[in-house]
């Protein structure tokens, strides 16, 4: 089966997250395949790499880099939240005059038709 995984949950506070890492997890280890991880509104927070997590959590920034460069899994970014909510992209550094960008370099900047296309070409979507 294929899947389209949609996180909307920021990287730390909830659940969402944690939970779509070891569902997509489960989904590769039961030789699933995963089109795509589409991470929108407060879920682009997870391709932030100024978050810092305590000595004592998960880094789940590292972990969904990980997933994606072993499995070749594209993490795709919604580029209007990303916006909404201060994540600077590369090709936004350029065009604002910004000095540096935020948004780790594993995770592509995409729009809702990109989203629209995964999940016509999925057998299931499944949302956190």
């Amino acid at each position: 089966m294929q899947y389209t995984i949609l996180v909307t949950g920021p990287i730390y506070g909830t659940q969402n997250s944690i939970s779509s890492f070891l569902f997509v997890k489960s989904l590769i280890k039961k030789k699933h395949i995963v089109r795509s991880i589409f991470f929108y509104a407060d879920g682009v927070y997870n391709a932030n790499i100024m978050s810092s997590p305590n000595y004592n959590e998960i880094d789940l920034l590292k972990f969904w880099k990980k997933i994606s460069i072993e499995n070749n899994i594209i993490l795709k970014l919604c580029i209007g939240s990303s916006i909404k909510r201060g994540l600077i992209i590369k090709n936004l550094v350029k065009k604002k005059g910004i000095l540096t960008r935020n948004v780790d370099e594993n995770f592509k900047s995409m729009g809702l038709l990109e989203l629209s296309k995964d999940i016509i070409l999925s057998d299931r979507v499944v949302q956190f």
